[in-house]
């Protein structure tokens, strides 16, 4: 590319998938330091990654039918202390159905989340969640989502996780037809 005297040359824009693999990166890179830092116990403390797991989910838009499906999850990193809230980052993909037969709507998102109290309790302990996704959906094309959501850890350990979540989805576009409400349960499972 020759350039005419005078001109400046425009720095390149990073790809999508660049600039979310560095800000992956970045995430899980400051929470391994904030890790790294605590005091806790050895014995109350864990780091779980790459932790598979199923989830069922019921979303209801504001208008519209209701729509339900399952599908899979990934756990990236799980980070639990006693002296620290827990935090996790995680991937997650569903195929829901509605009423209407033939329609399928596909969800998938990056969520991250942390306790509401330091503690390295095994059961019902209180997180939120945040998540940037995409639903995709024939009629409607695919739609960029942010989710946020308040749950339970029903039971935590380093080899089983139970989570159930609620809150709300806000589509950045049709927004008056794909805002709504969301009901996940996450079953993940350590591999040995």
């Amino acid at each position: 590319m020759s350039m005419k005297a005078g001109e400046v040359a425009r720095p390149r824009r990073a790809q999508p998938a660049s600039r979310a693999r560095r800000l992956t990166q970045i995430v899980i890179a400051v929470m391994a330091f904030g890790w790294a830092a605590g005091q806790a116990r050895a014995d109350d403390e864990f780091i779980s990654a790459f932790v598979p797991g199923v989830i069922g989910v019921s979303y209801q838009p504001a208008k519209g039918e209701p729509w339900t499906g399952a599908g899979f999850s990934l756990s990236l990193v799980q980070l639990v202390s006693r002296n620290h809230h827990s935090v996790g980052l995680g991937f997650d993909i569903a195929v829901l159905g509605g009423a209407e037969p033939g329609r399928r709507m596909t969800v998938w998102r990056i969520t991250a989340d942390s306790s509401f109290e330091r503690t390295a309790r095994r059961a019902l302990v209180p997180y939120w969640s945040m998540a940037m996704g995409e639903i995709v959906e024939t009629a409607l094309g695919k739609n960029g989502t942010f989710d946020a959501a308040v749950g339970v850890h029903l039971v935590r350990t380093e080899d089983v996780a139970l989570d159930v979540e609620a809150g709300g989805v806000l589509p950045f576009s049709a927004a008056d037809r794909l805002a709504g409400s969301k009901l996940t349960a996450r079953l993940s499972f350590r591999l040995r």
